[in-house]
């Protein structure tokens, strides 16, 4: 039963992917659509938000919508 489960993963992952082995980023439904993460911190907040510190954080700014 083992093998076959391997078999249904490596079907699943092979589907993702061209015959080029170049594989599409997963993606989960909660971030379907959204650009991925820069990891860079915003210069300033968007209009109609507020610049608020993040609860227990000295260095982290979240924008906050009014």
């Amino acid at each position: 039963q083992s093998a076959s489960r391997g078999a249904g993963r490596q079907q699943q992952a092979a589907a993702a992917c061209t015959r080029g082995a170049r594989c599409a980023p997963r993606q989960v439904s909660w971030q379907a659509g959204l650009a991925p993460a820069t990891n860079a911190q915003a210069q300033a907040c968007p209009a109609g938000t507020l610049a608020t510190l993040a609860r227990g954080h000295t260095d982290v700014v979240r924008c906050v919508p009014l």
